[in-house]
């Protein structure tokens, strides 16, 4: 099934340029690549590259809300997958093997 829906990478990358001048995705991935090129000319600079693009799409980083309540439900704190690493044990003193003298 996936073989019959795929296509030869240089068709994709056509398709896919032409969504990239545009600018042709979601409105908070727009606004992050607008911010994030307001901040540094290198990720404006690599997207023109690897697009072959003389403009960049991406100008409107919106109205930054920090009080705007963070959605939940895609992120699990105590998953094993994010569990921190187990701390090592502390090295306990080694025993001889001699026996104490009464």
């Amino acid at each position: 099934a996936r073989l019959a829906e795929s296509v030869p990478a240089s068709q994709w990358w056509r398709t896919e340029r032409k969504r990239a001048a545009r600018g042709d995705v979601g409105t908070i991935a727009a606004q992050t690549f607008a911010r994030s090129a307001a901040l540094s000319d290198k990720l404006k600079d690599r997207y023109l590259a690897f697009w072959q693009l003389d403009r960049f799409p991406y100008t409107d980083t919106g109205n930054i809300d920090f009080k705007a309540i963070a959605p939940t439900g895609f992120y699990y704190a105590k998953s094993p997958q994010k569990a921190p690493p187990a701390k090592p044990e502390p090295a306990t003193r080694q025993r001889t093997g001699r026996r104490k003298r009464t």
